[in-house]
């Protein structure tokens, strides 16, 4: 049963929805759409991007947290129909990306990260879990929190926030591997193949 949260959401959603896929980086239509996602809880985070069949799609996202899945899931089956809208309940993997993101640190700095000559690990642990392990160069400036962020993004815009829900327990960006993986690492671009087999 959907709530009056969420019933008042995609009405408001549905009105502005020409706006902002005439001017996607409306700030003001932006902001609010932050604070409406941010009343249906604010633990959800979301994004905007170009369409896989529609010139727009909006993601309301889980934010990697397995305990908010269904919530989110719920939200976007009360999505309306639109026609320059399609709506996603995790972050999808970008078709073509060019391994260079960027996001907003706690302090409201802009970090820049290129993330193209990263190396892997995958970890296979007799429990049946799965982490993976990210090397990049010059990234000793990165506090813990923003490592995290840079790792789940490349991850999220590589494989989709479903794989990693469904496939990864743990990730974590590295200075070093360190000698026990000595040249086990794969490239960054090889990732999609070895967890989704494609």
């Amino acid at each position: 049963m959907k709530s009056e949260k969420t019933n008042e959401f995609w009405k408001w959603f549905r009105e502005v929805a020409g706006s902002l896929s005439t001017n996607i980086e409306n700030p003001a239509l932006l902001k609010e759409l932050d604070a409406r996602i941010r009343e249906l809880d604010p633990r959800l985070s979301w994004e905007i991007g170009p369409g896989f069949s529609k010139p727009w799609q909006l993601a309301i996202s889980p934010n990697l947290n397995r305990n908010l899945r269904d919530l989110a899931r719920q939200i976007v089956s009360g999505a309306p129909n639109l026609a320059s809208w399609e709506f996603y309940p995790t972050r999808q993997p970008k078709r073509e990306w060019s391994y260079k993101l960027e996001f907003e640190t706690t302090d409201g700095q802009t970090l820049r990260v290129d993330a193209s000559t990263w190396c892997f690990i995958m970890l296979r642990y007799p429990t049946g879990t799965h982490e993976v392990l990210l090397k990049g160069d010059e990234l000793s400036h990165l506090n813990k929190d923003e490592r995290w962020q840079a790792a789940a993004i490349t991850l999220e815009s590589i494989l989709g926030e479903d794989a990693i829900l469904d496939r990864i327990d743990d990730f974590e960006l590295v200075d070093d591997f360190g000698d026990r993986f000595e040249g086990k690492q794969k490239p960054i671009q090889n990732l999609r193949q070895v967890i989704l087999g494609f």
